[in-house]
């Protein structure tokens, strides 16, 4: 009888063996196919990333392009124009200019 109960464990434990081996290699299976959607799903927010950083890029540099002329246009329109002024008129005002601008 000793015998019989010493095969029965045996054979439970074995019985326990083989389905913890079967949940093993399940999880394994179910770990592996929950990593590569991760991995899939990282990829495919890198390329979305990439995507958006390149045209934020374009924006930026079209931007940076027209603020360029504007300030050209701008510096044009700010640019002092001379004003007709007889020869000695203009001497003394380019002098008191001068004084404003060394003294401020």
């Amino acid at each position: 009888q000793a015998a019989e109960e010493a095969l029965e464990r045996q054979d439970r434990h074995a019985r326990e063996l083989r389905t913890l081996e079967e949940q093993v290699q399940k999880s394994r299976i179910g770990l592996k196919t929950s990593l590569q959607q991760h991995l899939e799903m990282l990829v495919k927010d890198e390329d979305q990333l990439q995507s958006q950083r390149e045209e934020r890029e374009t924006r930026h540099k079209a931007d940076a392009s027209q603020l360029a002329e504007k300030c050209k246009a701008w510096q044009c329109l700010d640019a002092p124009k001379p004003s007709p002024r007889p020869n000695g008129e203009a001497e003394e005002a380019d002098a008191a200019e001068e004084a404003d601008w060394s003294t401020a």
